[in-house]
């Protein structure tokens, strides 16, 4: 979910919005040409939205952050209620668990509701600066139309043409108001991939595995020693066998004695802590 969030906002058409930002300057230019001073206009709106969308930028990652860790604690704990479900049905915890799932469910959307109110509250300051400075242009524009002095007098088509130019000159910034919201989203989501890259990987990049190309099927342990944490009393102790290929072998015992901790040291889902495991002979 974290990549499908950045692979959406790098292919998302919001982007274009940056490749109109340059143009600002020369729209408020072109009106300062035509229109004189109906270019003060737009020069003080604009820095007013983007203010606003810095101002807004950290109540926003801050509401988009917690939507995502919720979400997060709540995927966990449907993994873990699939992982355990006959001991929560064993021990009548499922009630609890929905109890969690329902709470969980219920931040996840007060989050979400929250980002959505955030990022509602640029959108309609970017729109409504856009109203404002068609309104003021109007009234501004008016003044210098009758306007005594020949220096600041314009034409009717002046004000015309810096209505048109500095409605241009404020659009992207509606869009680049709903694209904060993407990129706060896409933020979070890449520390969270970025997170899963740096953890420890089972394949050591130094070590060099060879490959057996006719597994013939001999397993042999040779004084094998394993525990699930340090300073805790071994799972396994000085275990030594050979399985060779074609033989079938019973491993029976009592309740914890390690049967399925062998059988998982087989397959290399745990690394033994002292000994050897061979494979027709390759560690």
């Amino acid at each position: 979910r974290e990549y499908e969030s950045v692979r959406e906002f790098m292919t998302s058409a919001t982007l274009l919005a940056f490749v109109d930002l340059p143009f600002i300057l020369l729209f408020i230019g072109v009106i300062g040409l035509v229109g004189g001073w109906l270019a003060v206009v737009p020069l003080t709106l604009v820095p007013l939205v983007i203010l606003a969308g810095i101002l807004l930028q950290r109540p926003l990652s801050r509401h988009i952050n917690a939507s995502m860790r919720e979400s997060s604690q709540r995927q966990g704990l449907l993994v873990e209620a699939l992982d355990g479900i006959e001991t929560l049905k064993l021990n009548n915890a499922v009630n609890w668990v929905q109890r969690r799932w329902d709470g969980y469910t219920a931040s996840v959307a007060r989050s979400s509701i929250r980002v959505k109110n955030t990022s509602n509250i640029i959108i309609c300051f970017s729109t409504a600066v856009q109203q404002l400075n068609t309104v003021l242009l109007v009234i501004l524009g008016t003044y210098l139309i009758h306007s005594e002095d020949p220096h600041n007098r314009i034409t009717m088509g002046a004000l015309i043409a810096a209505v048109i130019l500095s409605g241009r000159a404020l659009a992207p910034h509606g869009q680049i108001a709903s694209l904060a919201t993407r990129f706060q989203q896409a933020r979070l989501a890449m520390q969270g991939v970025n997170d899963i890259v740096r953890r420890p990987v089972e394949r050591e990049s130094q070590t060099h595995y060879l490959t057996v190309k006719d597994i013939q099927g001999e397993f042999r342990f040779s004084d094998v020693s394993f525990s699930y944490k340090p300073g805790l009393p071994d799972a396994l102790c000085g275990l030594s066998l050979c399985i060779r290929p074609g033989e079938r072998v019973g491993i029976i015992g009592s309740i914890g004695c390690g049967k399925s901790t062998l059988l998982k040291m087989i397959v290399g889902l745990y690394r033994q802590n002292r000994g050897q495991i061979t494979l027709d002979g390759v560690a």
